[in-house]
Protein backbone atom coordinates (compact mmCIF):
# COMPACT_ATOMS: atom_id res chain seq x y z
CA UNK A 1 0.00 0.00 0.00
CA UNK A 2 1.40 3.81 -0.92
CA UNK A 3 -0.39 5.05 2.11
CA UNK A 4 -1.20 4.24 6.02
CA UNK A 5 -4.73 4.81 6.04
CA UNK A 6 -6.08 1.56 7.26
CA UNK A 7 -3.87 2.02 9.84
CA UNK A 8 -4.93 5.56 11.08
CA UNK A 9 -8.52 4.18 10.20
CA UNK A 10 -7.93 1.81 12.84
CA UNK A 11 -6.55 3.63 15.82
CA UNK A 12 -9.79 6.39 15.39
CA UNK A 13 -11.99 3.64 15.48
CA UNK A 14 -10.35 1.83 18.01
CA UNK A 15 -9.63 4.98 20.77
CA UNK A 16 -12.13 7.66 19.19
CA UNK A 17 -15.24 4.93 18.95
CA UNK A 18 -13.90 3.05 21.38
CA UNK A 19 -14.57 0.03 19.34
CA UNK A 20 -12.48 -3.72 19.76
CA UNK A 21 -9.52 -4.00 18.53
CA UNK A 22 -9.81 -7.48 16.87
CA UNK A 23 -13.46 -6.14 15.15
CA UNK A 24 -12.04 -3.42 13.91
CA UNK A 25 -8.87 -5.15 12.29
CA UNK A 26 -11.07 -7.44 11.12
CA UNK A 27 -13.71 -4.76 9.30
CA UNK A 28 -11.29 -2.63 7.68
CA UNK A 29 -9.55 -6.08 6.20
CA UNK A 30 -12.93 -6.74 5.39
CA UNK A 31 -14.01 -3.12 3.66
CA UNK A 32 -10.74 -2.14 1.91
CA UNK A 33 -9.98 -5.56 0.71
CA UNK A 34 -6.59 -6.33 2.19
CA UNK A 35 -4.07 -8.71 1.18
CA UNK A 36 -2.60 -11.18 3.61
CA UNK A 37 0.30 -8.58 4.22
CA UNK A 38 -1.27 -5.60 4.66
CA UNK A 39 -4.03 -7.37 7.19
CA UNK A 40 -1.12 -8.76 9.09
CA UNK A 41 1.00 -5.21 9.13
CA UNK A 42 -2.02 -3.80 10.43
CA UNK A 43 -2.67 -6.07 13.56
CA UNK A 44 0.72 -5.80 13.98
CA UNK A 45 1.24 -1.64 13.86
CA UNK A 46 -2.05 -1.25 15.87
CA UNK A 47 -1.29 -4.09 18.37
CA UNK A 48 2.08 -2.59 18.88
CA UNK A 49 1.19 1.27 19.21
CA UNK A 50 -1.70 -0.11 21.62
CA UNK A 51 0.99 -1.38 23.34
CA UNK A 52 3.00 1.30 23.90
CA UNK A 53 0.11 3.92 23.80
CA UNK A 54 0.60 5.98 26.90
CA UNK A 55 4.55 6.68 26.49
CA UNK A 56 3.79 7.50 22.79
CA UNK A 57 0.91 9.42 23.73
CA UNK A 58 3.31 11.65 26.16
CA UNK A 59 5.49 11.76 23.81
CA UNK A 60 3.19 12.99 21.31
CA UNK A 61 1.46 15.91 23.61
CA UNK A 62 5.35 16.64 24.61
CA UNK A 63 6.00 17.58 20.97
CA UNK A 64 2.69 19.08 19.65
CA UNK A 65 0.76 20.36 23.10
CA UNK A 66 -1.60 22.25 20.88
CA UNK A 67 -3.10 18.94 19.56
CA UNK A 68 -6.03 17.58 21.89
CA UNK A 69 -5.41 13.50 21.82
CA UNK A 70 -9.14 13.24 20.14
CA UNK A 71 -7.71 14.55 17.00
CA UNK A 72 -7.06 13.20 13.66
CA UNK A 73 -3.77 14.67 13.56
CA UNK A 74 -3.11 13.23 17.53
CA UNK A 75 -3.80 9.58 15.87
CA UNK A 76 -1.55 10.47 13.04
CA UNK A 77 1.55 11.06 14.93
CA UNK A 78 1.19 8.02 17.17
CA UNK A 79 1.49 6.56 13.72
CA UNK A 80 4.23 8.85 12.69
CA UNK A 81 6.48 8.21 16.11
CA UNK A 82 6.02 4.14 16.33
CA UNK A 83 6.96 3.92 12.25
CA UNK A 84 10.02 6.50 12.63
CA UNK A 85 11.64 4.89 15.85
CA UNK A 86 10.64 1.25 15.10
CA UNK A 87 10.47 0.46 11.49
CA UNK A 88 14.00 0.55 10.79
CA UNK A 89 13.48 -1.84 7.21
CA UNK A 90 12.03 1.03 5.35
CA UNK A 91 13.41 3.34 3.46
CA UNK A 92 12.80 7.09 4.74
CA UNK A 93 12.05 8.35 1.67
CA UNK A 94 9.28 5.77 0.87
CA UNK A 95 8.00 6.39 4.56
CA UNK A 96 7.76 10.29 4.32
CA UNK A 97 5.79 9.78 1.08
CA UNK A 98 3.67 7.23 2.71
CA UNK A 99 2.63 9.43 5.21
CA UNK A 100 2.22 12.36 3.01
CA UNK A 101 -0.25 10.42 0.92
CA UNK A 102 -2.32 9.83 4.49
CA UNK A 103 -1.95 13.50 5.69
CA UNK A 104 -3.49 14.30 2.43
CA UNK A 105 -6.24 11.74 2.33
CA UNK A 106 -7.34 12.58 5.68
CA UNK A 107 -7.03 15.97 5.51
CA UNK A 108 -4.67 16.76 8.34
CA UNK A 109 -4.46 20.63 9.57
CA UNK A 110 -0.82 21.36 9.68
CA UNK A 111 2.23 21.76 7.80
CA UNK A 112 3.05 18.31 6.85
CA UNK A 113 6.70 18.49 6.63
CA UNK A 114 7.06 20.79 10.09
CA UNK A 115 5.35 17.96 11.48
CA UNK A 116 7.28 15.26 10.26
CA UNK A 117 10.43 16.74 10.61
CA UNK A 118 10.01 17.53 14.41
CA UNK A 119 8.81 13.68 14.93
CA UNK A 120 12.09 12.65 12.49
CA UNK A 121 14.08 14.79 14.96
CA UNK A 122 12.92 13.29 18.26
CA UNK A 123 12.47 9.90 17.24
CA UNK A 124 16.43 9.99 16.20
CA UNK A 125 17.39 8.61 20.05
CA UNK A 126 15.17 5.98 21.74
CA UNK A 127 12.65 7.29 24.00
CA UNK A 128 13.35 7.75 27.88
CA UNK A 129 11.20 9.09 30.76
CA UNK A 130 12.15 12.47 31.91
CA UNK A 131 14.23 12.18 34.70
CA UNK A 132 11.77 15.22 36.40
CA UNK A 133 9.25 13.00 36.34
CA UNK A 134 10.76 10.79 39.32
CA UNK A 135 9.31 13.77 41.25
CA UNK A 136 5.52 12.96 40.17
CA UNK A 137 5.50 8.80 40.95
CA UNK A 138 2.61 8.41 39.44
CA UNK A 139 3.10 9.60 36.23
CA UNK A 140 6.48 8.18 36.38
CA UNK A 141 5.36 4.95 37.09
CA UNK A 142 2.08 5.05 34.69
CA UNK A 143 4.62 5.10 31.80
CA UNK A 144 6.94 2.59 32.57
CA UNK A 145 4.00 0.21 33.63
CA UNK A 146 2.04 1.40 30.33
CA UNK A 147 -0.85 2.31 32.25
CA UNK A 148 -3.63 5.51 33.03
CA UNK A 149 -2.23 7.46 35.75
CA UNK A 150 -5.81 7.56 37.17
CA UNK A 151 -5.28 3.97 37.07
CA UNK A 152 -2.48 2.83 38.95
CA UNK A 153 -3.62 5.35 41.96
CA UNK A 154 -6.54 3.25 42.02
CA UNK A 155 -4.57 0.11 42.18
CA UNK A 156 -2.52 1.52 44.85
CA UNK A 157 -4.95 2.91 46.81
CA UNK A 158 -6.90 -0.51 46.89
CA UNK A 159 -3.96 -3.22 47.14
CA UNK A 160 -0.84 -0.81 48.30
CA UNK A 161 2.54 -0.06 46.32
CA UNK A 162 4.12 -3.15 46.03
CA UNK A 163 0.68 -5.18 45.16
CA UNK A 164 -0.12 -2.48 43.22
CA UNK A 165 3.02 -3.24 41.18
CA UNK A 166 3.09 -6.65 41.23
CA UNK A 167 -0.76 -6.58 39.56
CA UNK A 168 0.14 -3.60 36.49
CA UNK A 169 3.72 -5.84 35.88
CA UNK A 170 1.54 -8.63 34.57
CA UNK A 171 -1.63 -6.85 33.45
CA UNK A 172 -0.56 -7.01 29.64
CA UNK A 173 0.94 -10.43 29.60
CA UNK A 174 -0.99 -12.46 27.20
CA UNK A 175 -3.09 -15.43 29.02
CA UNK A 176 -2.58 -18.95 29.05
CA UNK A 177 -5.40 -20.78 28.32
CA UNK A 178 -7.30 -23.61 29.92
CA UNK A 179 -9.76 -26.01 28.73
CA UNK A 180 -12.02 -28.82 29.62
CA UNK A 181 -12.92 -32.66 28.17
CA UNK A 182 -16.55 -32.67 26.35
CA UNK A 183 -17.41 -36.20 28.06
CA UNK A 184 -20.42 -36.01 25.90
CA UNK A 185 -18.58 -36.84 22.68
CA UNK A 186 -15.42 -38.42 24.03
CA UNK A 187 -13.54 -39.88 26.92
CA UNK A 188 -9.81 -39.29 25.94
CA UNK A 189 -6.97 -38.50 28.35
CA UNK A 190 -5.39 -35.10 27.70
CA UNK A 191 -1.23 -34.63 27.81
CA UNK A 192 -1.41 -31.09 29.21
CA UNK A 193 -1.17 -30.17 32.92
CA UNK A 194 -3.87 -31.35 35.05
CA UNK A 195 -5.68 -29.34 37.42
CA UNK A 196 -8.45 -30.73 39.86
CA UNK A 197 -11.31 -28.42 40.89
CA UNK A 198 -13.41 -30.44 43.05
CA UNK A 199 -15.98 -31.34 40.56
CA UNK A 200 -14.01 -31.35 37.26
CA UNK A 201 -10.79 -31.36 36.17
CA UNK A 202 -9.34 -28.43 33.50
CA UNK A 203 -6.19 -28.22 31.41
CA UNK A 204 -3.79 -25.66 30.79
CA UNK A 205 -3.30 -25.49 27.08
CA UNK A 206 0.63 -25.61 25.96
CA UNK A 207 1.75 -21.94 25.80
CA UNK A 208 2.44 -22.36 21.69
CA UNK A 209 -0.38 -24.63 20.83
CA UNK A 210 -2.93 -23.46 18.16
CA UNK A 211 -5.96 -24.30 20.00
CA UNK A 212 -8.21 -23.22 16.36
CA UNK A 213 -6.35 -25.58 14.12
CA UNK A 214 -6.38 -28.36 16.99
CA UNK A 215 -9.03 -31.43 15.45
CA UNK A 216 -10.07 -31.90 19.01
CA UNK A 217 -11.58 -28.60 19.60
CA UNK A 218 -12.72 -28.39 16.00
CA UNK A 219 -14.51 -31.66 16.63
CA UNK A 220 -16.27 -30.11 20.23
CA UNK A 221 -14.04 -32.70 22.44
CA UNK A 222 -12.24 -30.27 23.78
CA UNK A 223 -13.46 -26.13 24.79
CA UNK A 224 -12.01 -23.41 26.60
CA UNK A 225 -12.91 -22.12 30.07
CA UNK A 226 -12.05 -19.49 31.98
CA UNK A 227 -9.91 -20.46 34.78
CA UNK A 228 -11.81 -17.63 37.01
CA UNK A 229 -15.32 -19.73 36.15
CA UNK A 230 -14.05 -23.12 37.04
CA UNK A 231 -12.29 -21.58 40.49
CA UNK A 232 -16.05 -19.93 41.32
CA UNK A 233 -17.78 -23.16 40.48
CA UNK A 234 -15.43 -24.90 42.75
CA UNK A 235 -16.48 -23.31 45.42
CA UNK A 236 -20.45 -23.45 44.74
CA UNK A 237 -22.26 -26.03 46.61
CA UNK A 238 -23.86 -28.68 44.22
CA UNK A 239 -26.62 -30.52 45.75
CA UNK A 240 -26.67 -34.26 45.17
CA UNK A 241 -29.90 -35.28 42.76
CA UNK A 242 -31.57 -32.18 42.22
CA UNK A 243 -29.99 -29.10 40.51
CA UNK A 244 -31.38 -25.85 38.80
CA UNK A 245 -28.54 -23.50 37.30
CA UNK A 246 -29.13 -20.13 35.91
CA UNK A 247 -26.22 -18.28 34.07
CA UNK A 248 -26.66 -14.61 33.50
CA UNK A 249 -24.68 -12.15 31.53
CA UNK A 250 -23.24 -14.94 29.60
CA UNK A 251 -20.54 -14.47 26.48
CA UNK A 252 -19.97 -18.06 25.84
CA UNK A 253 -21.48 -21.30 26.20
CA UNK A 254 -18.65 -22.98 27.81
CA UNK A 255 -19.67 -22.59 31.10
CA UNK A 256 -22.98 -24.11 31.00
CA UNK A 257 -21.20 -26.98 29.05
CA UNK A 258 -18.67 -27.31 31.84
CA UNK A 259 -21.68 -27.16 34.58
CA UNK A 260 -23.62 -29.75 32.37
CA UNK A 261 -20.63 -32.50 32.68
CA UNK A 262 -20.70 -32.14 36.65
CA UNK A 263 -24.39 -32.47 37.09
CA UNK A 264 -25.31 -35.21 34.14
CA UNK A 265 -26.13 -37.59 36.30
CA UNK A 266 -28.33 -36.04 38.80
CA UNK A 267 -31.75 -37.48 38.58
CA UNK A 268 -33.60 -33.52 37.80
CA UNK A 269 -30.96 -31.41 36.16
CA UNK A 270 -31.45 -27.87 34.31
CA UNK A 271 -29.58 -24.97 33.32
CA UNK A 272 -30.29 -21.87 31.51
CA UNK A 273 -27.73 -19.79 30.18
CA UNK A 274 -28.80 -16.00 29.23
CA UNK A 275 -27.37 -14.08 26.23
CA UNK A 276 -27.54 -10.17 26.04
CA UNK A 277 -26.40 -10.50 22.38
CA UNK A 278 -28.15 -11.93 19.39
CA UNK A 279 -24.80 -13.06 17.77
CA UNK A 280 -23.81 -14.60 21.22
CA UNK A 281 -27.43 -16.94 21.44
CA UNK A 282 -27.08 -18.26 17.79
CA UNK A 283 -23.18 -18.92 18.69
CA UNK A 284 -24.48 -20.96 21.93
CA UNK A 285 -27.17 -22.70 19.89
CA UNK A 286 -24.54 -23.73 17.12
CA UNK A 287 -22.30 -25.11 19.99
CA UNK A 288 -25.08 -26.74 21.67
CA UNK A 289 -25.29 -29.28 19.00
CA UNK A 290 -21.62 -29.30 18.15
CA UNK A 291 -21.46 -30.15 21.67
CA UNK A 292 -24.13 -32.51 22.05
CA UNK A 293 -25.15 -30.80 25.03
CA UNK A 294 -28.60 -32.16 26.52
CA UNK A 295 -29.39 -29.94 29.32
CA UNK A 296 -28.24 -25.89 28.67
CA UNK A 297 -30.85 -24.21 27.18
CA UNK A 298 -29.69 -21.01 25.86
CA UNK A 299 -32.39 -17.37 26.50
CA UNK A 300 -31.55 -14.35 24.62
CA UNK A 301 -33.06 -11.41 26.41
CA UNK A 302 -32.56 -8.26 28.45
CA UNK A 303 -31.82 -8.96 31.92
CA UNK A 304 -34.87 -7.13 33.35
CA UNK A 305 -36.94 -9.22 30.75
CA UNK A 306 -35.50 -12.38 32.22
CA UNK A 307 -38.16 -12.91 34.89
CA UNK A 308 -40.78 -13.05 32.08
CA UNK A 309 -38.88 -16.40 30.80
CA UNK A 310 -37.87 -17.67 33.85
CA UNK A 311 -39.19 -18.37 37.73
CA UNK A 312 -38.20 -16.57 40.59
CA UNK A 313 -36.86 -18.45 43.75
CA UNK A 314 -36.29 -21.17 41.99
CA UNK A 315 -32.82 -21.74 41.23
CA UNK A 316 -29.68 -23.91 43.22
CA UNK A 317 -27.38 -21.39 42.23
CA UNK A 318 -27.43 -17.76 40.04
CA UNK A 319 -24.36 -17.32 37.97
CA UNK A 320 -23.92 -13.72 37.16
CA UNK A 321 -21.05 -12.43 34.89
CA UNK A 322 -20.69 -8.73 35.31
CA UNK A 323 -20.98 -6.38 32.37
CA UNK A 324 -17.72 -4.87 33.65
CA UNK A 325 -14.42 -3.24 32.58
CA UNK A 326 -12.87 -6.43 31.49
CA UNK A 327 -9.69 -4.97 33.19
CA UNK A 328 -8.83 -8.64 33.94
CA UNK A 329 -8.39 -9.44 30.53
CA UNK A 330 -6.11 -6.27 29.02
CA UNK A 331 -3.97 -8.73 27.75
CA UNK A 332 -5.82 -10.62 25.75
CA UNK A 333 -8.26 -7.04 24.35
CA UNK A 334 -5.11 -4.79 24.02
CA UNK A 335 -7.98 -2.10 23.69
CA UNK A 336 -9.17 -1.81 26.97
CA UNK A 337 -6.58 -0.26 28.93
CA UNK A 338 -6.04 2.72 26.10
CA UNK A 339 -9.85 3.11 26.48
CA UNK A 340 -9.93 3.20 30.32
CA UNK A 341 -11.50 6.04 31.48
CA UNK A 342 -13.08 6.82 35.30
CA UNK A 343 -16.82 7.80 33.79
CA UNK A 344 -17.20 3.81 32.38
CA UNK A 345 -15.57 2.66 35.46
CA UNK A 346 -18.58 4.48 37.26
CA UNK A 347 -21.03 3.18 34.85
CA UNK A 348 -20.00 -0.06 34.66
CA UNK A 349 -20.53 -0.23 38.96
CA UNK A 350 -24.22 0.96 38.70
CA UNK A 351 -24.85 -1.59 36.25
CA UNK A 352 -23.06 -4.60 38.39
CA UNK A 353 -24.94 -3.13 41.47
CA UNK A 354 -28.66 -3.26 39.54
CA UNK A 355 -27.49 -6.82 37.84
CA UNK A 356 -26.83 -8.26 40.52
CA UNK A 357 -29.86 -7.37 42.93
CA UNK A 358 -32.04 -8.51 39.74
CA UNK A 359 -30.26 -11.79 39.96
CA UNK A 360 -30.78 -12.13 43.76
CA UNK A 361 -34.74 -12.98 42.81
CA UNK A 362 -34.01 -15.62 41.05
CA UNK A 363 -32.28 -18.00 43.79
CA UNK A 364 -34.20 -19.99 45.85
CA UNK A 365 -33.95 -20.54 49.87
CA UNK A 366 -30.58 -22.19 50.67
CA UNK A 367 -29.10 -21.45 47.12
CA UNK A 368 -26.27 -19.81 45.82
CA UNK A 369 -25.34 -16.46 44.14
CA UNK A 370 -22.38 -16.21 42.19
CA UNK A 371 -20.99 -12.61 41.40
CA UNK A 372 -18.08 -13.13 38.64
CA UNK A 373 -15.97 -9.71 37.28
CA UNK A 374 -12.96 -9.83 35.20
CA UNK A 375 -11.96 -6.83 36.90
CA UNK A 376 -9.53 -6.01 39.89
CA UNK A 377 -10.99 -2.59 40.45
CA UNK A 378 -12.42 -2.01 43.93
CA UNK A 379 -15.83 -0.27 42.59
CA UNK A 380 -16.05 -3.69 41.09
CA UNK A 381 -15.30 -6.02 43.65
CA UNK A 382 -15.63 -5.20 46.97
CA UNK A 383 -17.97 -2.25 46.76
CA UNK A 384 -20.57 -4.58 44.80
CA UNK A 385 -20.45 -7.15 47.76
CA UNK A 386 -20.63 -4.71 50.47
CA UNK A 387 -23.67 -2.69 48.86
CA UNK A 388 -25.40 -6.24 47.80
CA UNK A 389 -25.02 -7.20 51.29
CA UNK A 390 -26.48 -3.76 52.88
CA UNK A 391 -29.11 -3.95 50.66
CA UNK A 392 -30.10 -7.33 50.79
CA UNK A 393 -30.33 -8.73 54.33
CA UNK A 394 -31.82 -12.47 53.21
CA UNK A 395 -28.22 -13.49 51.42
CA UNK A 396 -25.33 -14.33 53.85
CA UNK A 397 -21.69 -14.10 52.35
CA UNK A 398 -20.11 -17.18 51.86
CA UNK A 399 -16.53 -16.37 50.39
CA UNK A 400 -14.84 -14.40 48.09
CA UNK A 401 -11.68 -14.48 45.61
CA UNK A 402 -9.31 -12.83 44.23
CA UNK A 403 -7.65 -14.16 40.89
CA UNK A 404 -4.43 -11.92 40.07
CA UNK A 405 -2.42 -11.78 36.42
CA UNK A 406 0.39 -13.41 37.90
CA UNK A 407 -0.93 -16.23 39.54
CA UNK A 408 -1.89 -18.15 37.17
CA UNK A 409 -1.24 -16.58 34.18
CA UNK A 410 -4.25 -15.99 32.90
CA UNK A 411 -6.97 -14.07 32.71
CA UNK A 412 -7.57 -12.24 35.93
CA UNK A 413 -10.63 -11.18 38.36
CA UNK A 414 -12.77 -11.29 41.44
CA UNK A 415 -15.94 -13.90 42.69
CA UNK A 416 -18.11 -13.69 45.75
CA UNK A 417 -20.55 -15.86 46.22
CA UNK A 418 -23.62 -15.14 48.81
CA UNK A 419 -26.24 -17.77 50.21
CA UNK A 420 -29.62 -17.27 50.47
CA UNK A 421 -30.42 -17.10 54.09
CA UNK A 422 -34.43 -16.42 54.12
Amino acid sequence: MNDFNAELTALKRILSSKKTYRETVFNIFVQEKLSAKDFKELKLITYSILRRYFSLSYEASSLFPEIRKDDDEFYFILLLLFYLRYDLKTDKIILREKFLNTFNSFRLYGDFNYIYDKVAKKTERNFTIPENLKDKPYTYNSLVLEVPEFLLKKIVDFYGAKKASEILKHIHDIPRLYCAINKNKTNITLNYEKEHLSYADIYQIPKDHDLKKDPLYQEGKIYTIDYLKALAIKDVFIKPLSFKALLLNQRTPYLSAYLEEIIKDHEEKEITAHYLSSARYRMALDLKEKFNCQISSPLLSSLTLVKTFVKEDYYDLVFLQARDTNLGKAGSRIDIIANLNEKDIYNHSLSEKSDLLAASDFVKLGGDLVYLTFSLLQEETFAIKDDFLKMRKNFAFVKDNFLFPEDKNTESGYYAIFRRIR
